[in-house]
């Protein structure tokens, strides 16, 4: 009963978080929504973690309740030896690296993030006043080019924008970061 409610819960959070990830990837999500959304699929991997424990609880009770040739709790302290045995190399080769590479992930956004807002805060653009443009800043007549930002002006990158749509640019613009 409980491995089956356990796997309805995984394959059910399984396709949530698929399903979330895929609005994550969306040009039209802010930040804030990409961090609910990542908070929203820890959350549903929290969930899935306690249903399998719950199942492995009930099954390690069962096996307990089966064996008579030992005690009941060095039943359990033998199966939870061997429920690690067999569980911490399969977790250090494949779950640890991806969460270490994802901390790391997280935390190079969290510093870009802060980096970007105390730029805002420094040139001004934190008290919501915004000046006028003197020229328009890009020019999108067919072979026009821009300069890509963050670059130097004796090794710009130049980006032909032609006509190109705004979904495009970002994606262009994205690339010269």
């Amino acid at each position: 009963k409980e491995v089956v409610r356990a796997l309805l819960i995984t394959s059910t959070s399984l396709s949530m978080i698929f399903g979330l990830i895929k609005v994550a990837e969306l040009d039209i999500t802010e930040n804030a929504m990409d961090h609910a959304i990542r908070k929203m699929v820890q959350a549903l991997g929290i969930l899935i973690g306690f249903s399998w424990e719950k199942a492995f609880d009930v099954a390690v009770a069962s096996i307990t309740e089966e064996v008579t040739f030992l005690p009941g709790p060095m039943t359990k302290l033998l199966l939870a030896f061997f429920i690690g045995i067999l569980v911490i190399p399969a977790w250090r080769k494949y779950i640890l690296p991806t969460i270490l590479e994802y901390d790391e992930i997280e935390e190079e956004e969290e510093q870009r993030e802060e980096g970007v807002e105390a730029k805002r805060e420094a040139m001004g653009a934190g008290d919501g006043k915004v000046s006028p443009l003197s020229e328009p800043l890009l020019d999108r007549s067919p072979g026009s080019q821009v300069i890509s930002p963050g670059s130097s002006p004796g090794k710009a990158k130049k980006l032909s924008i032609g006509a190109m749509d705004s979904v495009t640019l970002k994606k262009k613009y994205k690339e010269c970061k």
